[in-house]
């Protein structure tokens, strides 16, 4: 379970990419410490990333709902890219 959840993770960040614009993917940023301060999101982007995230953990994790909201939340925090109000 624990490889899917590692798999999952890494392609809601790949996702976050594209969402984002960016033609990047989790394997561009592997060697660099610092690469959420590189890239940046608007609150479009937040809302439609973390829906997503919601959605591939319940799916893909069998995690309940509001579990999922939880911890795409804290996913979020952990892994996205500073946020822009543009």
């Amino acid at each position: 379970m624990e490889e899917i959840k590692a798999k999952v993770m890494l392609e809601c960040i790949d996702e976050l990419f594209r969402i984002c614009g960016y033609e990047q993917t989790h394997t561009s940023i592997l060697d660099n410490e610092n690469w959420r301060s590189q890239y940046y999101m608007n609150l479009d982007q937040y809302y439609e990333w973390w829906a997503y995230c919601v959605k591939r953990f319940v799916h893909d994790l069998g995690t309940s709902l509001s579990d999922a909201e939880q911890e795409a939340s804290t996913f979020i925090v952990k892994y996205g890219f500073t946020l822009r109000h543009d």
